[in-house]
């Protein structure tokens, strides 16, 4: 027989169990027998079998795993090391590390439901966790049992019949208005740090772009500079340098200001003098980098982002800035200023146009009404400032 079925127990405590014959284990030479309990009528047992054996004639079963949650968690994230970025695959780490395990961890992954999984939003939701929070860590258990599947570790993913948290509404950014941003450009011109600063808001890259950028990298003659590599700041703490692939939109050449160009290179000339001080004294780390700490490290971005509030302070400017905000004051002066929405998109590096203009809606107004202006003026109308019911009917489209 490949199933049999047992009666347990009498009245109201009967129960039946099931079980399935499936061969013997190849390490073991045992014969396997999983066991399933059902707590109804026999009918029902039958039911059960007739089903499971069906599903072994299809190569569609999967026998029941010991599994834990926290296990096939652990699994999926050494799988997907090499396939994703270190900063995504930090970022996968942590989100188990700290939203998933503690809770669900334990749990064996065959006995998780989609009412457990809700739950467990919820309790997260209640702890004062964002929507992007939460649709992370749905996103990542949702792949991971969803793998599972695939793998026939699991029959079926409990994440799957539960819809994605929804995206939060973009944040508000901030960024330089043009008067603003002289005043800014005047006060970094002499503070100490005030060359990143500068470099930042000319060529709008990433504080992680900007902050791995070596000499090497910039060409003097040519008054330029490449980005090739980003900064990469694990949770777990240290610091990693990640080639860019050149086929990506993120490796670029960039031109830099000919007054840019002379604070780097009092930047440079003050870098050789400390940088000589510090050798001597064995505490430089030497990795070409055109903004370092006084070791010769890369900045992290917390001590960055003190230097920068003293700036903004300084220039009587908004103090809840942020270092980011210098790339959207970049893109936000030069979409304002007229510069083709193409040119700025391949300065920030961004994957395509569409992406600019909907990170940068708020510069489009304007834009489309300086747009009309244009075209009303090639088509010959004439432009007053009357309501369209007042002019005269030489004025109007026909």
């Amino acid at each position: 027989m490949r199933g049999q079925i047992y009666t347990r127990g009498d009245g109201k405590n009967r129960r039946y169990l099931v079980r399935i014959y499936l061969g013997r284990d190849p390490d073991t030479g045992k014969q396997k027998f999983p066991r399933h309990t059902i707590h109804s009528t026999k009918k029902d047992a039958e039911t059960w079998l007739n089903a499971k054996l069906r599903e072994i004639e299809l190569g569609e079963y999967v026998a029941p795993s010991t599994i834990t949650f926290g296990e096939l968690l652990d699994l999926w994230l050494t799988g997907k090391r090499g396939n994703v970025s270190e900063r995504t695959h930090s970022d996968y780490s942590y989100t188990i590390k700290t939203y998933i395990k503690p809770y669900l961890g334990s749990i064996r992954a065959s006995q998780l439901t989609s009412d457990r999984l809700m739950e467990h939003y919820e309790k997260m939701k209640e702890r004062g966790l964002t929507n992007r929070t939460l649709r992370h860590i749905h996103i990542v258990i949702k792949a991971a049992l969803r793998e599972a599947v695939t793998q026939r570790k699991l029959v079926h993913n409990p994440a799957a019949s539960i819809q994605t948290p929804r995206k939060s509404r973009k944040i508000s950014i901030r960024f330089f208005k043009p008067d603003e941003a002289k005043s800014f450009c005047e006060a970094a011109k002499t503070d100490r740090h005030g060359a990143i600063f500068l470099f930042a808001l000319e060529t709008g890259m990433r504080p992680e772009e900007y902050l791995a950028l070596r000499w090497s990298d910039l060409d003097w003659a040519k008054r330029q500079v490449t980005v090739s590599r980003t900064l990469s700041l694990p949770r777990e703490g240290g610091y990693k340098f990640i080639e860019t692939a050149k086929t990506k939109k993120s490796y670029r050449t960039l031109p830099v200001s000919s007054m840019l160009m002379g604070k780097l290179r009092d930047h440079h000339e003050t870098q050789i003098v400390y940088k000589k001080y510090m050798v001597e004294h064995g505490k430089w780390e030497d990795h070409d980098l055109i903004f370092s700490s006084a070791t010769g490290t890369p900045y992290f971005l917390h001590n960055l982002g003190r230097y920068f509030k003293r700036l903004l302070t300084n220039a009587e400017l908004d103090p809840k800035m942020r270092l980011y905000d210098l790339r959207h004051s970049c893109a936000t002066l030069m979409l304002s200023s007229g510069v083709n929405a193409k040119i700025v998109s391949e300065r920030l590096g961004h994957a395509s146009v569409a992406f600019t203009l909907d990170t940068y809606c708020h510069v489009l107004p304007n834009e489309q009404t300086s747009a009309t202006n244009v075209l009303t003026s090639v088509l010959g109308y004439r432009v007053t400032g009357e309501p369209l019911g007042t002019q005269k009917a030489d004025n109007l489209i026909g």
